[in-house]
């Protein structure tokens, strides 16, 4: 598996604290079945130059430490973008964007609202050339209530990240049923751990969620949610887009529901 979006970084966000935790949870990643993994710290429009100076010395230090810890796991840099509208700046900084081909922006949303320019700023990113990718909009309150909110940003051109807890019932019922929906209608491009420690938020949660996938899609999903297209961001291509799986499944439950009360079965 290919992971695009975990906070191993000690010291930068609210990820690990120490350095030899930061390497503990790399070799979970990698007991996970993690062979690519990007760092994705926080980044606002409060973070300092000297902040992002920090970012890039973690990164450098832990990617040194790999070796002689007997680590094999790939590791990159990039960031998470904090949504805000002064977020198109951040376009400008080479190192937060993932892929050396065609560049991708990793950003979120605020959980409990969907910004009323939101759409404006997708646009304003892939004029730059930049394709943006919205980390877990499942876990967004608009979006539970609402789930085919992303059909626009999609159609715009914007992809859609999926954390692992998502499918696995981490953040609760209500996303987990966001979740099988957005996947279910092919709004879903890849699934990341979003991993923050090794107990709760943890590596092993995208290798349960790509059983589940698996076993409820198919193989085909998953390699395509879990490998195909993280490796096509991370190289700085293209992705496969996904289709919708059984479309119209659930007007067709409606209707049989709606003839069975019809009926008085």
């Amino acid at each position: 598996m290919i992971d695009l979006h975990a906070h191993f970084l000690y010291g930068v966000d609210d990820g690990p604290a120490r350095i030899e935790d930061s390497f503990e949870l790399l070799r979970q990643a990698e007991q996970a079945g993690i062979s690519k993994i990007l760092a994705t710290p926080h980044v606002t429009e409060h973070t300092t130059p000297r902040a992002e100076e920090k970012i890039k010395q973690v990164f450098e230090e832990i990617k040194n430490g790999l070796a002689e810890r007997h680590l094999q796991i790939e590791i990159h840099l990039a960031a998470e973008v904090y949504y805000s509208p002064e977020m198109i700046g951040w376009a400008e900084h080479p190192w937060l964007l993932i892929g050396s081909g065609q560049p991708y922006m990793l950003f979120d949303l605020p959980m409990q609202f969907i910004p009323a320019d939101i759409s404006e700023i997708i646009f304003q990113l892939i004029r730059k050339k930049v394709t943006p990718i919205m980390a877990h909009p499942e876990r967004n309150v608009e979006v539970q209530k609402e789930p085919h909110l992303p059909v626009d940003w999609v159609r715009l051109g914007c992809l859609m990240q999926m954390d692992a807890g998502s499918i696995t019932g981490e953040f609760g019922r209500v996303c987990q049923r966001t979740a099988q929906e957005l996947i279910r209608n092919g709004y879903i491009h890849l699934v990341a751990s979003d991993a923050h420690d090794r107990i709760e938020r943890n590596f092993h949660l995208l290798a349960n969620a790509c059983t589940r996938v698996k076993k409820k899609h198919g193989s085909h999903w998953a390699n395509l949610l879990f490998n195909d297209n993280p490796l096509r961001i991370l190289n700085g291509e293209k992705v496969i887009l996904p289709t919708p799986i059984n479309p119209g499944s659930n007007v067709n439950f409606i209707q049989k529901i709606s003839g069975r009360l019809k009926s008085g079965n």
